[in-house]
């Protein structure tokens, strides 16, 4: 568990967060990028658990959460409230019934013509090539409200021992080469 907020963002224990919520703001992470400096990537998936952020809980509590990958601003996502109704299927027993319970999976796909939300058209407006995937030596991803979001409501992000899906954050990137047949490479956070 690990409450965002800014005088204690680099305290060593937010490696070992399972649940990362903040009322506003954002959060960065970090991936290796090797893959995309050794072959052509032909699509980037990010997938996570998130909900909103509300007092205790609210399903009704709108945010709208908006994704970045290498400073490049790639879809918003409109979470439907903070979810609270029922346990969540994986979360430990200390953890009380009254806050945030579970969240929805998102998938964020980006591919050379478009990005995709949970499958759904996002954008046709960013490309692949955009997000300099082979420069520098990782893979920047940072999420979270921007200032002028309709609703800046925050965000629960869920690890692989809370909420329903037992995973944690995970960045896919797939490629090709010359020699072998399309590949996948998953990491995660």
């Amino acid at each position: 568990l690990f409450r965002l907020i800014t005088d204690c963002c680099f305290i060593p224990q937010r490696f070992d967060a399972g649940l990362v919520y903040a009322n506003f703001g954002k959060i960065t992470y970090y991936f290796n990028n090797n893959t995309a400096k050794q072959y052509r990537i032909t699509e980037l998936n990010l997938s996570l658990e998130i909900c909103s952020e509300a007092p205790y809980f609210d399903n009704e509590q709108k945010s709208d959460i908006t994704f970045w990958i290498n400073q490049q601003e790639i879809a918003t996502y409109r979470s439907e409230g903070d979810y609270g109704d029922r346990r969540g299927k994986l979360n430990p027993e200390w953890w009380p019934n009254i806050n945030s319970q579970y969240g929805k999976l998102l998938v964020l796909t980006i591919r050379e013509e478009c990005v995709l939300l949970n499958g759904e058209l996002a954008t046709s407006k960013v490309r692949l090539s955009d997000l300099a995937l082979q420069n520098g030596n990782k893979i920047v991803v940072t999420l979270g409200n921007k200032d002028t979001a309709e609703y800046p409501n925050g965000f629960n992000l869920f690890g692989k021992d809370f909420g329903d899906f037992a995973q944690d954050i995970c960045l896919e990137l797939k490629y090709n080469n010359a020699v072998t047949a399309p590949k996948a490479e998953k990491h995660e956070n």
